[in-house]
């Protein structure tokens, strides 16, 4: 193509190094942006935003988010446990790896797939 800087075995090179792994049960690190009393959105460099829900945050009980140390421009590593199908947009987990640490189990030996 003309005008085109790249050509296509560039774009799938690209591709393959920055390959977003958007399943149910994958680990993703991201970026917290935005907090508010329900959760926090997190950039976790997919096709769109993803939402920590505040009873995700923690495996203990928490009121606010800050109790589990969430707060804007935090970089973390989460589980992705959902799809919100109405938005396109993913459901994260903090809680999930915690179980994972406590009983030295992996992703695998958990049922991950939450309602929304």
């Amino acid at each position: 193509m003309e005008g085109v800087s790249f050509n296509l075995e560039d774009f799938h090179s690209a591709l393959h190094v920055y390959n977003f792994n958007s399943e149910i049960g994958a680990r993703v690190k991201g970026t917290i942006f935005m907090t508010d009393n329900n959760g926090a959105l997190a950039d976790i460099t997919a096709k769109s935003s993803a939402y920590l829900r505040a009873q995700e945050a923690s495996v203990h009980r928490i009121k606010r988010l800050e109790e589990a140390g969430i707060a804007p421009r935090m970089r973390e590593g989460f589980v992705i446990i959902s799809e919100n199908e109405a938005d396109d947009s993913l459901i994260l987990s903090l809680r999930s790896i915690q179980y994972m640490s406590l009983t030295g189990k992996g992703v695998g030996s958990f049922n991950l797939r939450m309602p929304l």
